[in-house]
């Protein structure tokens, strides 16, 4: 939120827009950031992999259908960002 500001962009949203879509120069300090962000994605990525797998496994049953739907779809946001974020770095 700090460099969105620092950049003149309204909210981070359009500062994460502009920076997918390739609009934004990344400085190495920036670059290193992402990096360490697309880290820390990964992990919320396994850990909502994992609590899908003890779901399917029936290890937990409590949820309801509907939960592990939500599960699923916040687990294939991660992997979409990350490989947004992936594709953005190769650039």
């Amino acid at each position: 939120m700090e460099r969105s500001d620092a950049a003149g962009f309204p909210d981070h949203q359009a500062y994460l827009s502009a920076f997918i879509s390739g609009d934004i120069e990344l400085n190495s300090a920036l670059k290193t950031d992402i990096i360490r962000s697309l880290g820390q994605l990964g992990k919320v990525g396994s850990n909502l992999n994992q609590i899908a797998r003890a779901i399917n496994g029936g290890r937990l049953t409590t949820l309801e259908p509907k939960d592990l739907e939500i599960l699923e779809q916040a687990l294939a946001a991660v992997e979409k960002i990350g490989e947004e974020i992936r594709q953005a770095l190769r650039k």
